[in-house]
C-alpha cells in the first residue's frame, strides 16, 4: 500500500492486465507498482525490527559456534593456522533486500545470493544494495522456488540442488515468501534448504502463518493498522514538505479520524489482495516438518499473532 502525503492509498491491481495472475495470484508481485507498494509497507509490519534483531541474534550464536567447532577440528588434525571463514548466505524471496541489507551490515565480510521471482523486486534490491555488490560478491538471481530448479549454480539441475556437493551456505533466510507455495512444496523446499546448508548452517523463515482463529486475525489487523498509522504520523511530522498536512493538523481529531479510517481501509484492501496468493500453514506443523527432515534446535523463536520467525540448524558432523 502506498504512503502519500495526504493519506495512505490502497494498491490498485488491474486484474485484466495479466490473465496469468488468475492461475497464480503470487505473480501480482511481479508488477512494479505492487513491488513498490510492498516495500513501502514492510517497515510498518508490527515489530518488524524486533523480528530481524532476533534473526541476527540466532545467526550470530550458531555461526560463532560453527567457527569454534571448525577451529577445534583443525587443531585436532595438527593445523594451528587460523583460516579466514567467510559466511555465505542465501536469501529466498529477497524482495527489495531488507534481510540481505541487515546481514551485510552485521556480517560485512559475508557473501550473498539473492533469489526472487519478481524482476521489479530484484531491481529494487540491486539499487538498495549497490554499495555492497562488488565487495560482497552479491549474486542476484531471478528464480521461482515454487519449482525445483530455482537456484542457478553453474548449470545445476533439480537433482543437483537436492543432492549437491557444490556451493553450500552457512545461512539461509526467507521473509514473507514461502507461504505462497502449497504445503507439499513447502516440505520439499525445506528439504532442499537442508541439503543446501553446510553442517552447522542456520535456516530462518520470517513468515506469515495460519491463524488458529479468525479473532486472532482480527487482532493482528488492528495491530497492523496501529503500526501503519503511527508510521504515517511519524513520516508526516518528519517530512520537510509536510505543509500540505498542516490544514488537517489544524482540524484536530476529525482529520485524524479520517486518516485513521483510510489506513484501516488500505490495510483491509492490501491484506485481501495478498490473501489471494497466500497458502498458509500453522507454525507448529512447519516446525514438525523441519524436525522430520533432520534440523536441530527447531523452534518458533518469535511470534506475534499471524507472523512468526521459525527455523532450525543443520547438525554439525559428529555432533550429538
Amino acid at each position: 500500500m502506498m504512503m502519500t502525503k495526504s493519506a495512505p492509498q490502497p494498491t490498485k491491481v488491474d486484474s485484466d492486465k495479466d490473465k496469468d495472475m488468475d492461475d497464480d495470484p503470487s505473480l501480482v508481485y511481479q508488477r512494479p507498482e505492487v513491488a513498490e507498494a510492498f516495500v513501502n509497507i514492510r517497515d510498518t509490519i508490527p515489530m518488524a525490527k524486533e523480528q530481524i534483531d532476533t534473526m541476527i541474534r540466532i545467526i550470530r550464536h550458531f555461526h560463532i559456534q560453527k567457527i569454534q567447532q571448525q577451529q577445534q577440528q583443525q587443531q585436532q588434525h595438527g593445523n594451528t593456522t587460523k583460516q579466514m571463514i567467510t559466511m555465505r548466505w542465501l536469501d529466498l524471496g529477497c524482495g527489495d533486500g531488507p534481510l540481505a541489507n541487515r546481514l551485510l551490515q552485521e556480517f560485512p565480510e559475508s557473501h550473498g545470493t539473492l533469489v526472487d521471482h519478481s524482476q521489479p523486486m530484484l531491481d529494487l534490491a540491486k539499487t538498495k544494495l549497490q554499495g555492497y555488490s562488488e565487495k560482497n560478491d552479491l549474486d542476484f538471481q531471478l528464480g521461482d522456488f515454487s519449482k525445483g530448479d530455482f537456484l542457478k549454480r553453474g548449470g545445476d539441475d533439480d537433482d543437483d540442488i537436492n543432492n549437491n556437493n557444490n556451493t553450500k551456505f552457512d545461512v539461509i533466510v526467507s521473509g514473507f515468501a514461502i507461504h505462497h507455495v502449497p504445503d507439499s512444496r513447502k516440505r520439499t523446499l525445506y528439504q532442499q534448504i537442508f541439503n543446501l546448508l553446510e553442517p552447522g548452517g542456520v535456516f530462518l523463515n520470517m513468515e506469515h502463518v495460519a491463524s488458529p482463529t479468525s479473532d486472532i486475525e482480527d487482532i493482528f489487523e488492528g495491530a497492523f493498522c496501529d503500526s501503519m498509522y503511527n508510521a504515517y504520523q511519524q513520516r508526516q511530522s518528519s517530512s520537510s514538505s509536510s505543509s500540505s498536512s498542516l490544514e488537517d493538523k489544524g482540524k484536530g481529531e476529525p482529520a485524524a479520524a479520517k486518516i485513521r479510517s483510510e489506513v484501516e481501509a488500505a490495510v483491509k484492501h492490501d491484506l485481501s489482495v495478498d490473501a489471494e496468493a497466500n497458502i498458509l500453514a500453522p507454525v507448529e506443523a512447519q516446525c514438525e516438518w523441519l524436525r522430520d527432515i533432520g534440523f536441530a534446535h527447531v523452534d518458533c523463536y518469535f511470534k506475534i499473532f499471524i507472523l512468526a520467525l521459525f527455523g532450525g540448524v543443520k547438525p554439525q558432523e559428529n555432533s550429538s
